[in-house]
């Protein structure tokens, strides 16, 4: 899909099946959240670039909580066309409002799409 919108892609060793855990999974953060940051910092290393792009909230917001700039996939398909020195999106998963309005607006846009 980001090759096809015309962005230069890398995938980090461990991707696909052999993904590894942000850190959000299983409920870490709240549990413990030193291990949490922990796994989210070494998943995190594995990026060759400064910018990453997922296709789960719960990554980008794992990834955003330690400073890296990240985008949900839908940003890109949706959104403005992101430029090398463009700013991420707010973390909506910050304030549930946000949250569920983000979801709101994506399944709106998708349904959209969707009956063209």
């Amino acid at each position: 899909i980001l090759n096809e919108l015309g962005y230069k892609t890398s995938e980090p060793e461990h991707t696909r099946e052999n993904t590894r855990c942000c850190g959000f999974g299983g409920m870490v953060v709240p549990a413990n959240p030193d291990v949490a940051t922990r796994v989210i910092k070494r998943r995190v290393e594995e990026f060759e670039t400064d910018y990453v792009v997922v296709y789960c909230s719960a990554c980008r917001a794992s990834m955003m909580g330690v400073g890296t700039k990240s985008w949900h996939i839908l940003d890109l398909m949706f959104g403005p066309v992101i430029m090398q020195g463009d700013q991420p999106p707010v973390n909506v998963l910050a304030s549930p409002v946000k949250a569920w309005f983000n979801r709101y607006k994506s399944k709106a846009g998708l349904i959209k799409c969707m009956s063209v």
